[in-house]
């Protein structure tokens, strides 16, 4: 689901194509009726709408949205901007009564990446703590995927954990320290938020680790699941796979470390290709990407995109 669109499906969608005879590119008017929390109840003509958003919204928001499509049981509805020439991340900070600021930015970006609700509190609860312990861009984000899995990061204890722990995703700890922060992700941290979960395993000096959404006490199923490789190669040194399966296709990807490297790469990927084929699995392309710095775990992430001021809706 975009970050700037509501999506309506089911009997719900049927309704209001009958009531309002929806059609692409159409422009219709909604209002904020009630909002509490991540709740809201919208208003689209006679209609009245339950949904949730990352964005807040007060009631009496009024909104223009356009239909980006309307077919069968599925309506999407695009949020348009009114503010000609304004960043879509400050028009968030308007509505939270704040002065935009890159740091800011990339916290709202961590926020929506990870799937947490977008506030005043978090963003200046965040802020104030990266000003205080002057925090690096890939600490602060670490910090905001604690929470999103319910891990609350919030004195300098924690901080000097959350370092230790950022060694620990570089691959920079020893064996027995490894062992001791692969049981904090199996065992301690339990999304109940939002983000991703992510186990991990050590495999003779290279790393397994898999990403969940949803709780870990929920059965796994392999769509919402995306696995990544880290290997210590011979010939081109520290390499990420990249695994994810989509309507019965496998997602592949790799990550190296220099563009020499991705050059004899990509003359070799066809042969994984074929090799993958011939076992049987469905694949796209292979792309071969290059990683300037250290890759972690936390690089591979897929991002929802950058569109912000819209709200991202379940109806």
């Amino acid at each position: 689901m975009k970050m700037n669109s509501i999506n309506i499906s089911g009997k719900i969608s049927s309704q209001l194509q009958q009531k309002l005879s929806l059609a692409p590119g159409q422009v219709i008017k909604a209002q904020v009726i009630s909002a509490e929390g991540s709740q809201v109840m919208l208003q689209l003509g006679s209609s009245l709408l339950k949904a949730q958003t990352k964005v807040p919204l007060n009631p009496g928001d009024r909104l223009k949205l356009q239909v980006a499509s309307a077919h069968n049981n599925f309506v999407e509805l695009k949020i348009m901007n009114d503010n000609a020439g304004v960043k879509q991340e400050d028009t968030v900070f308007l509505r939270l009564g704040l002065k935009p600021q890159e740091e800011l930015q990339t916290i709202l970006q961590q926020l929506v990446k990870f799937n947490l609700p977008v506030s005043q509190a978090a963003l200046m609860g965040i802020y104030s703590l990266i000003k205080e312990y002057n925090l690096t861009e890939d600490l602060s984000q670490l910090m905001v995927w604690l929470k999103s899995v319910g891990v609350k990061v919030d004195s300098e204890k924690d901080i000097q954990t959350l370092m230790v722990l950022r060694k620990f995703f570089k691959g920079e700890l020893s064996g027995d320290e490894e062992v001791y922060f692969l049981n904090f992700l199996n065992e301690s941290e339990n999304n109940i938020l939002g983000g991703y979960n992510i186990f991990g395993w050590p495999v003779s000096g290279n790393h397994v680790y898999l990403l969940t959404q949803g709780s870990k006490h929920e059965q796994l199923q392999a769509e919402s699941c995306k696995l990544f490789l880290q290997v210590n190669s011979r010939s081109f040194e520290e390499l990420w796979f990249k695994i994810g399966l989509v309507n019965n296709t496998l997602n592949v990807g790799i990550v190296c470390n220099c563009d020499e490297y991705k050059t004899i790469l990509d003359r070799e990927v066809n042969w994984l290709s074929q090799a993958l084929q011939t076992a049987g699995y469905n694949l796209t392309d292979i792309p071969v990407d290059v990683s300037k710095g250290k890759t972690t775990v936390f690089d591979l992430i897929p991002d929802p995109g950058q569109e912000f001021p819209g709200i991202n809706l379940e109806v």
